[in-house]
């Protein structure tokens, strides 16, 4: 109800025998706001009085007040009894009219701190560790690890230096980053059998990176690597963009401490990830690219958190899972969870991609153009790694 509405006005007075004239009324909904400040002075006041500190109640002195009659002490009070309700009642959730419905999702996990880091992009990313510097001296990862960081909402990171699963405190701003403590994980780790953040605490579907060192001189890197890079990762740390040496998009960031070591990330997976519907754009085998499905055939597949796969080849819907280990995925147990009749190009087309999930293929990833497009390729150390290229078209 508009500030001075009729049906919510107070009783009317009599002032030294003039006509009734009511009350300025503010509804209690108004009050609650707290609008009486920005209120038009216009509303309730009487057609047939002049505008003047007199008909306005809380421009009076106090020896005002007491010339009043009593009707005016009792609007006073129903005033004062509405405040109070005000701040005994909850608010409204902003935008919603109240309706809790409006926002079904709502937690209070939306009130957990968020980190933030350059642009945000710290903020719910998962990213590589691609090297580190000490002492001006460039170190890149173990041969046999897959380092990597995730940074979660509720002002922690979790991941792994290389085949040790690591979750500490992490205190996000614009331009730095404050690693605290370690948290403990009810996983045990060791070389050859590592553990991971458990999903239900860090909210990452990630797995553990299988990780065997080979001979001694692998696990003796392994262990340099490891060591350095967790001595590294503490304390006060500024957060500046890194060059792009593959010019492809990929957003990298330099993480330096106060001696001038640094790390460098680069962004495998941005906050939005799980919730991007991924349109297939080829299929890629060495440095060659194709697309075997018609033309107009409307193609992509959804990541979930939880480790599963859907979407739709073409013509027949798909589901499947897709476990992540950091830098990697790993494709499984696919199947056509519909049967539709399609042309003999498009079952050509599923055929080889449901064939190529149930390989159990492990495939490196990254985000690239900022985001725009996916990139997957096999993982494995040659130049005819087979893989899958994807775009958002929300943002093209």
């Amino acid at each position: 109800m508009a500030a001075g509405g009729g049906s919510g006005a107070a009783a009317p007075f009599r002032r030294d025998g003039r006509n009734p004239a009511p009350l300025i009324s503010v509804p209690g909904q108004a009050l609650c706001a707290g609008s009486l400040g920005t209120r038009n002075p216009t509303d309730a006041v009487p057609a047939n009085r002049n505008r003047n500190s007199a008909d306005f109640p809380h421009v009076l002195t106090g020896m005002q007040l007491f010339h009043r009659r009593p009707a005016f002490l009792v609007a006073a009070l129903a005033t004062l009894l509405t405040l109070s309700a005000c701040a005994a009642a909850p608010a409204e959730d902003e935008g919603t009219n109240g309706n809790p419905s409006a926002h079904p999702t709502a937690s209070a996990s939306a009130a957990k701190k968020k980190p933030g880091g350059v642009g945000g992009l710290l903020s719910g990313g998962l990213w590589k560790i691609q090297g580190i510097v000490v002492d001006k001296k460039e170190l890149p990862a173990a041969r046999i690890s897959r380092p990597w960081v995730e940074f979660h909402g509720d002002g922690t990171a979790s991941g792994n230096y290389g085949c040790t699963p690591f979750r500490v405190k992490a205190d996000m701003r614009a331009t730095a980053l404050t690693v605290g403590d370690s948290i403990d994980t009810s996983d045990t780790a060791s070389p050859s059998r590592p553990a991971s953040p458990s999903p239900s605490a860090s909210g990452s579907p990630d797995k553990p990176v299988p990780c065997d060192p080979q001979d001694a001189s692998a696990e003796q890197e392994l262990t340099k690597f490891e060591k350095q890079l967790k001595n590294l990762f503490t304390g006060p740390l500024t957060i500046s963009r890194a060059p792009d040496p593959w010019k492809d998009g990929r957003t990298m960031l330099d993480l330096k401490n106060r001696r001038g070591d640094s790390i460098t990330v680069v962004q495998l997976r941005s906050e939005g990830f799980f919730r991007t519907r991924w349109k297939l754009d080829a299929l890629t085998y060495y440095d060659s690219r194709h697309n075997p499905f018609p033309d107009d055939a409307e193609v992509y597949y959804d990541f979930h958190a939880n480790g599963a796969v859907s979407g739709k080849l073409g013509c027949n819907d798909f589901t499947g899972r897709a476990d992540f280990s950091g830098p990697q995925v790993t494709f499984h147990d696919a199947f056509l969870t519909t049967h539709r009749t399609c042309s003999p190009e498009n079952v050509e087309g599923e055929t080889h991609l449901i064939r190529e999930m149930n390989r159990s293929l492990t495939y490196s990833y990254a985000v690239l153009d900022g985001g725009d497009s996916l990139s997957l390729s096999e993982d494995i150390d040659s130049n005819l790694a087979s893989g899958l290229e994807f775009r958002d078209p929300a943002k093209r």
